[in-house]
């Protein structure tokens, strides 16, 4: 598990060093820079999608798109280097990227390339990531079907963290993946993630059922009362 986030020179953050544990809550008012400790872990993650080793950050993906090297620019940066550094059980790894503000840039090279085997160790890089954002999707009459981010990385989302997958997860995984005792609603029932799906449900609107039926190449999900 990463315990803790170090931000040298990105964005707001001229030298943050963030602890973080099983459940880490960011409050504070607007502009004071949670949403940088979101985008910083989201940059390297797509990052390391998309090159296996890190050789630089892309400012633009599918996860996070920050616009280019003067939008990430640390006012009082005196060295033009942004460094992410995470703390986890087993060591430290340490991310520097190079940053020329007078550009356009969206790729910051990396002074230290960190290699992709290396990172597969550690939970922001691996399949046990999953990233919700408070922009998910609500109800769709339809659900979109992608075994590649579904079954092979054990994602539940692509763009923006929206959930555009959660359908296909729940369909696939339902009877596959069972819950963490902390989340199991109902004992009474099995701790499969299908069952405790809607146990939750049923917490939240009582005697609701949900059915997922495969519809061509996508999904549709119904409520039953």
């Amino acid at each position: 598990m990463i315990n803790k986030l170090v931000l040298k020179d990105f964005k707001i953050h001229s030298n943050l060093e963030l602890p973080l544990g099983g459940i880490t809550i960011l409050t504070g008012q607007n502009g004071m820079g949670k949403s940088s400790v979101m985008q910083s872990l989201l940059l390297l993650r797509q990052s390391y999608n998309q090159q296996g080793p890190i050789k630089g950050i892309n400012l633009k993906g599918d996860m996070s798109d920050l616009g280019s090297a003067n939008d990430v620019e640390c006012q009082t940066s005196k060295d033009g280097i942004l460094n992410i550094q995470l703390a986890y059980d087993e060591g430290i790894v340490d991310f520097k990227f190079s940053y020329d503000v007078d550009t356009n840039d969206t790729f910051l090279p990396a002074i230290n390339v960190v290699e992709g085997e290396y990172l597969n160790d550690i939970s922001l890089f691996n399949e046990y990531f999953q990233y919700i954002s408070a922009f998910r999707l609500g109800p769709q009459k339809g659900y979109e079907r992608d075994t590649n981010i579904v079954q092979y990385q054990r994602q539940i989302s692509k763009i923006n963290g929206q959930c555009e997958y959660a359908v296909h997860f729940l369909y696939h995984y339902g009877k596959k993946i069972h819950c963490l005792p902390e989340l199991v609603l109902d004992e009474t029932t099995d701790d499969a993630l299908e069952s405790q799906v809607q146990a939750w449900m049923q917490f939240v609107s009582p005697r609701v059922n949900i059915n997922i039926d495969p519809v061509g190449a996508d999904f549709k999900l119904n409520y039953k009362f």
